[in-house]
């Protein structure tokens, strides 16, 4: 009877802390059945260990597949936050810097045909610079606006 005693405090020291009600309920039954007189034989010991370290495997999985799970959801989570952020503050700033550059071409404007004695050339030269900056955006845009842009935002979703 010893070897059975020895083997379920072999098991619950290999499980730690971490022993469920299953195997405690099972460590009591063994007592009792030990206790009765009707002993076990090493085969069905041997199942009953087996069992128990199924069962325990299953929960240990399963608790890991759990938190994975979690865990990737939390990550999920921050870089999508992450990457609204660096959108609104991007939208945000965009805003406001078109509004500057509106007041200022404005502001520019007035100078130029104030200095010129003429409104309409300082007009059309600052709307000239405006369309100066699109044609060199568009020219632009495609082999180092828009690749500093894209590895900018796939920056922000892998930090």
């Amino acid at each position: 009877m010893n070897n059975v005693t020895d083997q379920v405090n072999d098991l619950v020291c290999s499980f730690g802390d971490g022993v469920n009600e299953n195997l405690r309920k099972q460590q009591k039954a063994k007592k009792f059945v030990e206790s009765k007189g009707y002993g076990m034989d090493d085969a069905e010991v041997k199942l009953a260990e087996r069992k128990t370290r199924a069962e325990n495997l299953t929960d240990h999985l399963s608790d890991y597949v759990e938190t994975y799970l979690e865990l990737g959801i939390v990550n999920a989570t921050q870089k999508a936050a992450g990457v609204a952020t660096v959108t609104l503050t991007a939208a945000l700033l965009s805003f406001f810097c078109l509004f500057v550059l509106f007041f200022a071409g404005l502001g520019v404007a007035v100078w130029l045909g104030e200095s010129w004695g003429d409104m309409k050339a300082g007009y059309f030269t600052v709307a000239g610079f405006y369309v100066l900056c699109a044609l060199l955006f568009i020219a632009l845009r495609k082999k180092s606006i828009l690749p500093f842009v894209r590895d900018h935002i796939i920056k922000k979703v892998y930090e």
